[in-house]
């Protein structure tokens, strides 16, 4: 699966997931994630602890936002 499908299945901003693998935000990169752990000399294992932790920042972020039409 390449990082745009995991930032879908989760529902976060791709650039989120693609800065967390030090990866251009401002581009589509459909390279399946072994790939992008091959270049970058990184286990898969890393990769998938590196998208989680991402993951998990989004969500407090969207969490803690106030929600749309509420006083901050």
């Amino acid at each position: 699966m390449w990082v745009g499908y995991v930032a879908r299945s989760h529902q976060v901003a791709p650039a989120a997931l693609l800065g967390a693998l030090g990866l251009p935000t401002d581009i589509r990169d459909r390279r399946p994630l072994g790939e992008i752990a091959r270049e970058q000399n990184k286990r898969f294992a890393d990769i998938r602890t590196l998208l989680e932790a991402a993951i998990a920042e989004e969500k407090r972020k969207a969490a803690e936002a106030p929600a749309l039409g509420q006083e901050p």
